[in-house]
């Protein structure tokens, strides 16, 4: 089962502390390219009409975070083994 909008990126910070975000651009409207890549910590949108990019520790556009929308986090929650994944 898909979850998000174009899937979602978990990063686990510690044992007990995990951050998630959606991996579509929120800059522009999903479509065939807007599910970002990764490469460390950074989150890019491969679509050729921008170059959208992310850190997932914040969320937040890493060359305009005042202008561009932040990634939609959701609540991360370590459940024993498990890490559930909620909006």
């Amino acid at each position: 089962m898909p979850q998000g909008i174009k899937g979602i990126v978990v990063y686990c910070v510690s044992d007990s502390y995990y951050l998630a975000f959606d991996l579509t651009d929120p800059n522009h409207v999903p479509n065939g390219c807007s599910r970002m890549e990764l490469e460390g910590i950074i989150a890019s949108c491969p679509c050729t009409t921008d170059e959208n990019k992310y850190n997932i520790l914040t969320g937040q556009h890493t060359t305009e975070p005042d202008i561009k929308y932040p990634m939609q986090p959701y609540r991360a929650e370590r459940v024993g083994n498990s890490v559930i994944i909620s909006n």
